[in-house]
């Protein structure tokens, strides 16, 4: 496995042996797996089998100092050359044993640290954030922002928001704009075979930072990444005098007279343990359920955002997997994780 995968495999699956850690490889975060812990909790969740490995990248150099030599450097010649076939047998598998733990090129370096770490990135991939003071940062691409004018309910307009409400844009009881920050490029500077690993079921194996299980959603902006479920929204705006209008790179969806935005979503680990994303800036993810995920290094804002929809005929619709939404029938009410 990569090492620079093995970090968010380890917070996936032993979290009690990782924790928010500094910058690491230019980027502010990192995951830290402390490896004491790590072999004493969770090394039986791996068997046996076979795998090439690869460390590194022209972008990551990541060297691990191991040395190797031939057997015939540590083990006695006549050992292995007893008339006896079981005795000789016996020599090899004991020599197979005992190579790594007295060959001293093996060994870790003397003061050499028992914590693996790896960088901490927006994940890989084509997706939006609703834009809180700005937009995230990355290395290898950068984002994009767009919003969309929702003219709500003209009459005895009633569009409501949480106090406080952090995300961009001026609102108010009749019309609101909605900002987004879109990461149009897929990779981080990895290239599109990200893809044909993703539909491979090979990308975990190459080390690229994916987005960690858990219970919230993002804008959809081609394929949802690997572990999301496509859903939609459809708001009824205002029918007299429409005035809806959008700028800018925004999610996937339909911008006319109403509004349908495509969200990717997903609900495979309860919210209860620590999620890592750069905390360079503050963001937002959108509630599945009625609980935030925990990212670690920042704290989090339950905040929403009433639509007073068309009130006559109203046709708000929703499919797929898509975002709470307790706005009843003819309203809808998202719900943001804000993080700071």
């Amino acid at each position: 496995m990569p090492r620079t995968y093995f970090g968010f495999y380890a917070a996936e699956n032993c979290n009690t042996s990782v924790s928010h850690g500094n910058g690491h490889n230019g980027y502010k975060d990192s995951i830290e797996v402390n490896m004491n812990t790590f072999k004493d909790r969770c090394t039986s969740m791996f068997g046996r089998g076979f795998a090439n490995l690869t460390t590194g990248s022209s972008e990551f150099n990541e060297p691990i100092a191991i040395g190797l030599v031939s057997i015939d450097h540590i083990v006695a010649t006549s050992s292995l050359l007893v008339d006896d076939l079981h005795i000789r047998q016996d020599n090899i598998k004991t020599v197979l044993k005992q190579y790594a733990s007295n060959n001293t090129n093996l060994r870790r370096a003397s003061g050499a640290s028992n914590v693996v770490r790896t960088a901490v990135s927006w994940p890989a991939g084509t997706y939006g954030l609703p834009r809180v003071t700005s937009c995230p940062s990355g290395r290898g691409y950068t984002w994009n922002t767009g919003w969309r004018y929702h003219d709500t309910e003209d009459r005895s307009p009633n569009n409501q928001w949480s106090n406080p409400y952090s995300l961009s844009g001026s609102y108010g009881r009749n019309n609101m704009y909605q900002y987004f920050c879109m990461k149009t490029s897929c990779c981080n500077g990895h290239g599109p075979w990200y893809w044909h690993w993703h539909l491979l079921g090979l990308l975990h194996w190459h080390g690229l930072s994916h987005w960690p299980a858990g219970e919230y959603c993002i804008f959809k902006k081609g394929s949802c990444p690997p572990g999301f479920h496509s859903g939609w929204i459809k708001w009824d705006d205002e029918d007299r005098r429409n005035g809806n209008r959008h700028s800018g790179s925004v999610p996937d969806g339909t911008y006319d007279r109403n509004t349908k935005i495509d969200y990717c979503c997903r609900q495979d680990a309860a919210n209860n343990r620590p999620i890592y994303l750069p905390t360079d800036r503050p963001f937002a993810l959108i509630q599945r359920t009625s609980t935030c995920p925990q990212v670690a290094g920042m704290a989090c804002k339950h905040e929403w955002f009433y639509w007073d929809c068309e009130d006559k005929d109203n046709a708000n619709a929703k499919g797929g997997v898509y975002p709470r939404d307790t706005g009843g029938t003819d309203n809808i009410k998202i719900h943001y994780c804000v993080y700071h």
